[in-house]
C-alpha cells in the first residue's frame, strides 16, 4: 500500500535516511518485529533493553513508511472522548485507557531525555476546542469526566480563550500534560538505539510467511527467519496481511500543511497543540523553526490517486479552517502531503495476540494517537514476551471485540423486555 504521498516536512528536515542492508542469510532470533517505523521502533527497543534477540525487517527503505506522514502531537486524547467511550467499553476500561495513554505520553518524553535523542522534544499544553456551541455540553460534561479521574485539566470559556490564547472558540479543555516530537528523526535515532544493544535490522526485505508455520518466514531471495515470537508492526498495512482482521479498522486519508517559517509575534500564545471536536477534526502545532503545522479534512480512504489529488483543495481548506480558530493571515505553504491511517469503531488500537497466531503480536489501529499508542503497545508486547504481564482483558486487547458484542447484546435484551 502507498501511504504516504506529497511532500514530508520531517524528511526534508532530516536529510539523510537511515541506509540499511537487506537480508543476505537465513537467521534465527528471539523476536522478529516486522516494521521498521515508530512502532517496530519502540518495541525493538523497549525489547533488545531487556536483553533479548532482536531482528527488525522492512519491505520499504528503513521508517520511510507513515511515520513521516506523522504531525506528531503527544497527546493522551483518545479519538472517542472519555464519556463516549465510557459507554462503550463500560467505565474500568475507558478509564483504564485514558490512564494508560496519560501515562505513556510521559514515559515517552522521559525515554528521549534518558537516551539523549535530539528530536525536537517539547513540552506544549493541548487545547481541545468545541467545534461551535452545540459541542459545549459535550466538553462541559468531558471535562467533568477527566476531572474526576484525575487528568490535569482546566475549563475555559469563550473570554478565556480569547484573552489567553487569541482563539475564536466558544469553549474548550485546557490539558497541562503534551509534548510535541520530529517523529521520523525518533525513530531513525531510536532504531539506533536498539542497534547498540544488539538488534540487527534489515531494508529492503519482503517476508513470504510458510504456510502453518507462524514464527518462520522466507525473504522473497530465499533466507529463512525463525523466531520465538514475531511481532508485526506493520501498522496501516496488517489487514492486507491478515483479512481477519480487516473489519476491525477502518481506513481514512488525512491532510497536512506545513507553512514557511512565521514570525513568533504572529503565532498563538503558549503555543500548544490545537484539535477540536468536529467530525472531521482539525489539528495544528508549531515546529522550533517557527513553522505551523495544520491537519486534517479527513474521509475515507478510497484508492493514493484520488487521496492525492485532493492535496490542493485540501490545503485551501485546512487553511481557511484554522484562520477560523486564529487569526494567523496569510502564510506561505512549504510542503503538503497526505497520508492513511486505520481507525477502530471505539478510536483504541488493537494490542496483543489473537489465538488463531500463537506467540504472534500485533499492534494495529491508531487513529489520530499514534506515536503514544506505539510505546504502550512497546510495553505490553514486551511483557507478553517476558510474561510479566497478560495483556487478554485490558482495555487495546482483541478480545474487548466480544465484550462490546455482550454489551450489545445486552442493551438489545433490556430494551425488548427480554432478560439476557
Amino acid at each position: 500500500m502507498d501511504l504516504r504521498s506529497g511532500q514530508s516536512l520531517w524528511i526534508k528536515l532530516g536529510r539523510e535516511c537511515l541506509v540499511r542492508p537487506s537480508l543476505q542469510k537465513s537467521i534465527q532470533c528471539d523476536v522478529l518485529i516486522v516494521g521498521s517505523g515508530v512502532t517496530g521502533a519502540l518495541i525493538a527497543y523497549h525489547l533488545a533493553e531487556r536483553g533479548l534477540d532482536v531482528v527488525v525487517v522492512d519491505r520499504r527503505d528503513i521508517a520511510l513508511g507513515s511515520t513521516p506522514a506523522s504531525t506528531a502531537l503527544l497527546q493522551y486524547d483518545v479519538d472517542s472522548p472519555l464519556v463516549n467511550l465510557r459507554k462503550k467499553l463500560g467505565r474500568k476500561h475507558a478509564d483504564a485507557a485514558y490512564q494508560r495513554s496519560r501515562h505513556a505520553v510521559s514515559d515517552l518524553a522521559a525515554l528521549v531525555k534518558r537516551l539523549g535523542l535530539d528530536c525536537g522534544l517539547a513540552r506544549r499544553s493541548s487545547l481541545f476546542l468545541a467545534h461551535c456551541k452545540k459541542d459545549l455540553p459535550l466538553l462541559k460534561a468531558e471535562f467533568q469526566a477527566r476531572q474526576e479521574l484525575g487528568l490535569e485539566v482546566e475549563y475555559l470559556d469563550n473570554k478565556s480563550l480569547g484573552t489567553r490564547f487569541s482563539i475564536r472558540r466558544s469553549g474548550a479543555i485546557l490539558s497541562r500534560v503534551a509534548f510535541q516530537i520530529d517523529p521520523w528523526s525518533f525513530t531513525k535515532q531510536l532504531l539506533i538505539a536498539a542497534e547498540r544493544l544488539g538488534a540487527k535490522i534489515f531494508a529492503r526485505t519482503t517476508l513470504v510467511p510458510v504456510a502453518g508455520e507462524h514464527l518462520v518466514n522466507h525473504s522473497e531471495e530465499g533466507h529463512r527467519i525463525e523466531a520465538n515470537h514475531v511481532v508485526w508492526a506493520t501498522g496501516y498495512e496488517a489487514p492486507e496481511q491478515f483479512p481477519e482482521i480487516q473489519d476491525l479498522c477502518q481506513l481514512n486519508s488525512t491532510y497536512v500543511v506545513a507553512t514557511r517559517p512565521i514570525p513568533a509575534s504572529r503565532l498563538w500564545p503558549r503555543k500548544s497543540l490545537i484539535w477540536e471536536t468536529g467530525n472531521p477534526y482539525l489539528y495544528a502545532r508549531t515546529t522550533r523553526q517557527g513553522r505551523v503545522i495544520i491537519g486534517g479534512r479527513d474521509e475515507p480512504f478510497k484508492n493514493p490517486a484520488k487521496r492525492d489529488a485532493l492535496i490542493p483543495s485540501k490545503t485551501r481548506q485546512l487553511l481557511r479552517a484554522f484562520n477560523g480558530i486564529y487569526a494567523i493571515g496569510e502564510v506561505e505553504v512549504e510542503m503538503a502531503w497526505a497520508g492513511t491511517f486505520a481507525q477502530t469503531e471505539d478510536g483504541l488500537p488493537y494490542i496483543g495476540q489473537m489465538s488463531a497466531y500463537p506467540h504472534c503480536h500485533f499492534s494495529l489501529g491508531y487513529g489520530g494517537n499514534g506515536i503514544t499508542f506505539s510505546l504502550i503497545a512497546a510495553q505490553i508486547i514486551r511483557d507478553d514476551i517476558l510474561r510479566c504481564h497478560n495483556s487478554t482483558g485490558d482495555p487495546f486487547s482483541f478480545d474487548r471485540v466480544l465484550r462490546s458484542s455482550h454489551r450489545r447484546a445486552a442493551r438489545t435484551h433490556v430494551l425488548s423486555g427480554r432478560e439476557p
